[in-house]
């Protein structure tokens, strides 16, 4: 994961490289490579960073087929169309995820245009067209394969009631808060806002949309966001990065490299410091309370499935046993191929994510659930509590259970 947000830092210094300049790029990596946010989550076996390295890498060739003040010319922007299509493909059957960083591409197209000293209707509908294309490009391409990348998916799912929509936005706004206090920092967050100041100010085009970027991928995240984690905002590093160091280029430009290098120290001072404790010392690092129980105190820690892989393999130890898990695309797959479980069979079923249905799994005498997310029992399941197992802290359990 750390090589590909270090492949994604190459494609944000190309294309703030190509925005304006080299100067510019050396700053947004800089800081991208700082901010907590990503330094953290690009350290753990997490889809984030693929799909935020696959879309960063099709923006690029992307933004490629927008050069200022020249004519439309449909032959030399094939290539770039198709490796772009490609690429956003990539990242969107890693993780339905990139959806929301998509907002960036229909953004691009306004903006660029707008800021075309030779802009026309004709330029319009070719920018248009291949926003549309590479839209319906993409779609030809993941459309084999995207009911299996959706099947199970429940992190964004848009709920048939507008009450809920409106509740589940406005909680899912605070952690967004509360989330970048803790991962981008207070201050960064103001030196975000300033550059948006001054570039409106300023009436750069070629920032402004990615604040427009920023904004988009926020509320479209927290509008759709259900089971929303912290992780999930790693497409706004970004952005975020890209937009500070509009910022600190324009005081180079006016102060120097020095004053502009002291001044990043001082903002980056509390970032650094969270970098620091996350290598040193990551369970008490000041991260999100979500991510502490995700990642230290839950399965994936390791805690407690070691001790559940043992009491399976000892159950299996006379005859095959069939376990049923719930189905959320790691923790069954952890257990079967991480560990040793004897002779066993590990099945994700639905039924188990669904706690107001009743249980129906074959009737036999070699059946077992091992229930992990939510590992009490739901009302009239035929299930014999076999062991509980504790996480990294008393208050958090893994369950065997015997099906009856």
């Amino acid at each position: 994961m750390v090589v590909s947000d270090l492949i994604s830092a190459f494609f944000i210094y190309l294309i703030d490289k190509r925005l304006l300049g080299s100067k510019y790029a050396i700053f947004c990596v800089i800081i991208y490579l700082t901010i907590p946010l990503n330094f953290f989550h690009s350290r753990i076996v997490l889809l984030e960073p693929i799909t935020n390295m696959f879309f960063l890498a099709g923006l690029y060739f992307y933004l490629g087929n927008f050069d200022r003040d020249t004519k439309v010319e449909i032959r030399k922007s094939i290539s770039k169309i198709l490796t772009a299509g490609v690429l956003f493909s990539l990242s969107f059957l890693s993780k339905p995820l990139a959806l929301a960083s998509f907002s960036a591409l229909p953004i691009v197209a306004i903006f660029f245009w707008l800021n075309d000293k030779k802009r026309s209707s004709k330029k319009l509908f070719f920018y248009l067209g291949i926003l549309l294309f590479i839209f319906a490009f993409v779609m030809l391409l993941s459309l084999p394969l995207v009911f299996s990348v959706w099947q199970g998916y429940s992190d964004y799912r848009v709920s048939p009631n507008l009450l809920q929509i409106l509740l589940n936005f406005k909680n899912n706004l605070w952690l967004v808060w509360w989330w970048s206090k803790a991962y981008i920092s207070t201050a960064l967050i103001f030196a975000v806002f300033i550059s948006f100041i001054y570039a409106v100010f300023i009436k750069e085009w070629k920032v402004l949309w990615i604040i427009c970027w920023l904004v988009a991928v926020i509320f479209l995240e927290s509008l759709i966001g259900t089971n929303f984690l912290p992780r999930h905002l790693f497409l706004i590093s970004a952005p975020i990065a890209m937009t500070a160091g509009f910022l600190f280029v324009k005081i180079s430009d006016r102060f120097g490299n020095v004053i502009t290098l002291l001044l990043m120290t001082l903002l980056f001072l509390i970032p650094l410091k969270v970098d620091a404790q996350i290598v040193l010392n990551p369970k008490n690092a000041p991260i999100a309370l979500e991510d502490k129980q995700q990642f230290f105190e839950d399965w994936t820690s390791g805690v407690g499935l070691d001790r559940v892989a043992s009491q399976l393999k000892n159950i299996s130890s006379e005859k095959e046993i069939f376990i049923y898990v719930e189905s959320d695309g790691g923790f069954g797959w952890a257990l079967a191929h991480l560990y040793d479980t004897g002779n066993s069979t590990i099945l994700e079923s639905n039924q188990l994510n669904d706690r107001k249905s009743m249980l129906y799994l074959p009737k036999k005498d070699n059946i077992y659930v091992v229930l992990n997310r939510e590992p009490d029992l739901s009302q009239g399941w035929p299930l014999e509590l076999v062991g509980a197992y504790p996480k990294q802290t008393e208050r958090r359990y893994i369950k065997i259970y015997k099906y009856q």
